[in-house]
C-alpha cells in the first residue's frame, strides 16, 4: 500500500531489530495447547471423581446417623415401657414396671422350697 491511502508500510526485519519475536512454530503451539486440553479434561474426572466419592460417604454417615438415631429413640421408648404400669383392656392384662416385676420374682424365689421340687 502507498503512503497515499493513509497507510504505513515497513520492513518487517524491522520488528526482530525492536524485540518483537516472530510467531511460535505450529506443531509446538498445537502440542501446548493438546496438554493444556488433557490436563483440564483431567481435572474435570478429578473432581468428578472426589465429588462421588464424597458425596457416597456423606450418603453413607447420613444413613448410619438416622439409623443410630432412631435405634436410640427406639430404646428410649422401650425403657420408658419398661418403667410403667399399663392396662390392656382387650386382653385383660396388666403391665407393672420391671423393678416391680424383678422384687415379686425375688420374693417367690425366696419363698420357694430349697430343691426346686415338689
Amino acid at each position: 500500500m502507498s503512503a497515499a491511502h493513509g497507510h504505513h508500510t515497513e520492513d518487517t526485519s524491522s520488528h526482530s531489530a525492536r524485540g518483537l519475536e516472530a510467531d511460535p512454530p505450529g506443531p509446538t503451539t498445537a502440542f501446548a495447547g493438546a496438554i493444556g486440553v488433557f490436563l483440564i479434561i483431567a481435572t474435570i474426572i478429578g473432581l468428578e471423581g472426589f465429588y462421588y466419592f464424597t458425596s457416597d460417604r456423606e450418603e453413607t454417615n447420613k444413613s448410619y446417623q438416622q439409623s443410630y438415631n432412631s435405634r436410640v429413640a427406639l430404646q428410649s421408648t422401650q425403657r420408658a415401657d419398661l418403667e410403667k404400669y399399663k392396662l390392656d383392656k382387650e386382653t385383660k392384662k396388666v403391665q407393672i414396671p420391671i423393678s416391680d416385676a424383678m422384687k415379686m420374682v425375688q420374693s417367690t424365689l425366696k419363698s420357694a422350697p430349697a430343691g426346686g421340687g415338689s
